[in-house]
């Protein structure tokens, strides 16, 4: 995964990256299975609100079938923003338990 928008963001997306591999392997792993990035920021990239696991906007994939989701976006302000992965969009099954946050330190 390519970033090339703050080092903020880019841990963001290896931490995201991370927190996914370690859902149980049951659940990622899982056919059928859609995990969403829920948070702070979606509104920034046109999801209706924040804290939406059910916009479209914010999917992550799997596209080598592994079990490790991804999700990558761009445009995102300056700002401290807070998230979760949020499984079949919808708050039944959620990682982590807390909020997890990252920050955009300097716009490119």
């Amino acid at each position: 995964m390519v970033i090339r928008r703050s080092s903020g963001l880019a841990s963001f997306f290896a931490l995201l990256a991370l927190i996914v591999a370690l859902l149980p392997a049951n659940t990622a792993g899982a056919a059928g299975v859609v995990a969403t990035v829920a948070g702070s920021f979606q509104s920034e990239v046109d999801c209706p609100g924040d804290w939406q696991p059910d916009c479209d906007l914010t999917l992550m994939s799997d596209p080598d079938g592994n079990g490790i989701y991804t999700y990558a976006t761009g445009g995102l302000p300056i700002g401290v923003f807070e998230y979760k992965i949020a499984l079949n969009q919808g708050w039944d099954v959620s990682y982590p338990v807390g909020n997890l946050t990252f920050s955009i330190a300097n716009a490119n």
